[in-house]
């Protein structure tokens, strides 16, 4: 996925998650990194998410065994920065909200919120494919939680980004009154064109189906002369 935030390249948000993916692999955790694909405004909280929904999966219910874990999965500067943290003060990261909010702090860029925003409204369509462009627009309105955008905002905002489909002029004919009913709409106007179109091949044609008229008169031809030469 193509974000707008993509074009900020902080040097310190490589450091968050280790390059290896053979070492995530092994371990069954993290199968897959966030920061060779995302930008910083989205990079953390999407590791934050991942680091999380492991702890879950390994039924790490205690804030305190789940902050451990977190650490746990930070590489580089972040992570000498977290155990420095830690060694300066036993009780620098209390629970898992503080971690968060101290590591939002300290590697996140202040105005992350404005960049979402940014990139909400900038979002277009353009020669993606109408599923790439819908998470793109989810993922991008979830994140703004600070203070979330309301849904006349989002709704025109979605329709301004599609390209000029059967499924822009759907939506324009009767404007939605939520984003994620607008998205409905879109997905279905845009599965219902495409299963009309018929590839060639399975199209009707007349030659299929009409009677091929016999060339009587090459027929005859034919055999006017070997009649001929017979005699």
């Amino acid at each position: 996925m193509s974000f707008c935030a993509s074009r900020i390249e902080p040097r310190r948000s490589t450091e968050l998650l280790s390059h290896s993916r053979s070492g995530l692999f092994s371990r069954g955790l993290l199968g897959w990194t966030l920061l060779n694909s995302m930008a910083l405004p989205l990079t953390i909280v999407r590791w934050h998410l991942a680091v999380e929904q492991c702890g879950v999966a390994q039924l790490i219910e205690d804030d305190t065994r789940m902050v451990s874990y977190a650490m746990y999965h930070l590489r580089g500067k972040a992570s000498e920065w977290a155990y420095s943290a830690l060694m300066t003060e036993s009780k620098a990261f209390p629970s898992g909200a503080i971690f968060k909010t101290k590591i939002r702090a300290m590697y996140q860029p202040p105005t992350n919120e404005v960049l979402l925003q940014a990139c909400f409204f900038s979002s277009r369509q353009a020669q993606r494919s109408l599923q790439e462009y819908v998470q793109e627009m989810r993922s991008l309105s979830a994140y703004i939680s600070v203070g979330p955008l309301p849904e006349p905002i989002k709704v025109p905002t979605f329709l301004n980004g599609l390209r000029h489909v059967p499924a822009r002029q759907a939506l324009f004919r009767k404007v939605p009154s939520t984003m994620e009913e607008a998205i409905d709409i879109a997905l279905v106007e845009d599965k219902s064109y495409k299963s009309a179109l018929v590839t060639p091949w399975q199209k009707p044609t007349t030659e299929m189906y009409a009677a091929t008229p016999m060339k009587l008169a090459t027929w005859m031809l034919s055999t006017t002369t070997a009649a001929s030469a017979a005699i």
